[in-house]
């Protein structure tokens, strides 16, 4: 994985600059930002051979559909993961050393680079299974320049965040390059009026929740739990009542219709 990538160079590199206890902080926080991206990497391993078939039959209009659902769900689950993290996880820090306090940061610019990966959802594979696919390795090889370049700027300026930093611009700028380098060349983007209804939604999630979190004066895990329940019921709430995911609509139903079964038994 790209991103996986990406973030060893930074651990090699803060190593190299800092030393082994930077590279502890910004590992721990790394993993809570990674957790946003992790959903859409069995549904890119799903779609991919399902992409792949598709230029073969030169069936653009299939993988137009795939890329704008793909991007669809993504966006819903990764931002629920998003907003939950950035409310939330601050709580969990509060149990940790005092050090570990400087990776909330990092979460934040961690975050929002996989969440802007997981949004763009299946570009690499439709790159990669293209006519077009050498320019993914330009892509990749361009990455790394660009995460080396700007760690090498910026780790000296703001320390451990500089790496975070670093990696939310590379990521988001090759993601955001090559979403339009598809939409030029083969006239495909996953964008509809659902993903500007969602982003709204995630909007009002983050400011209620951000303003309810003001008012918790519990002890931290009684207060991220409480929060956890708060989000995820206003979150999906909004998303279940529009209907804007017929594939996240459908599941929800089976799960239900699973769960009175095993009830009524």
């Amino acid at each position: 994985e790209v991103d996986v990538m990406v973030l060893e160079i930074d651990r090699i590199m803060l190593l190299d600059m800092l030393g082994s206890k930077e590279v502890g902080i910004y590992a721990t926080a790394a993993l809570f930002g990674v957790v946003i991206n992790v959903p859409s990497r069995s549904l890119r391993g799903i779609s991919s051979a399902v992409i792949s078939e598709s230029w073969k039959k030169n069936d653009l209009q299939n993988i137009n559909t795939i890329y704008k659902k793909a991007t669809l769900n993504l966006q819903i689950i990764s931002g629920f993961l998003l907003v939950s993290i950035l409310i939330c996880v601050p709580y969990l820090y509060t149990l940790m050393k005092p050090e570990y306090s400087l990776g909330i940061g990092i979460i934040i610019y961690i975050a929002f680079a996989q969440f802007l990966d997981a949004f763009t959802s299946v570009n690499n594979e439709i790159l990669s299974s293209s006519i077009l696919y050498r320019f993914q390795t330009y892509f990749i090889f361009l990455m790394i320049v660009l995460v080396i370049g700007l760690n090498y700027l910026l780790i000296p300026i703001y320390g451990i965040e500089g790496a975070a930093i670093s990696t939310m611009l590379s990521l988001s700028f090759i993601n955001i390059f090559r979403t339009f380098f598809i939409w030029f060349r083969f006239k495909l983007h996953p964008f509809t009026k659902q993903n500007i209804t969602v982003f709204i939604i995630l909007i009002i999630v983050y400011f209620i929740s951000y303003n309810l979190n003001e008012l918790l004066v519990f002890n931290p895990i009684f207060s991220f739990i409480l929060m956890m329940i708060f989000i995820s019921t206003l979150y999906w709430t909004f998303i279940f009542r529009l209907k804007l995911s017929e594939e996240i609509n459908n599941k929800a139903i089976s799960i239900l219709q699973y769960l009175k079964k095993k009830i009524s038994k």
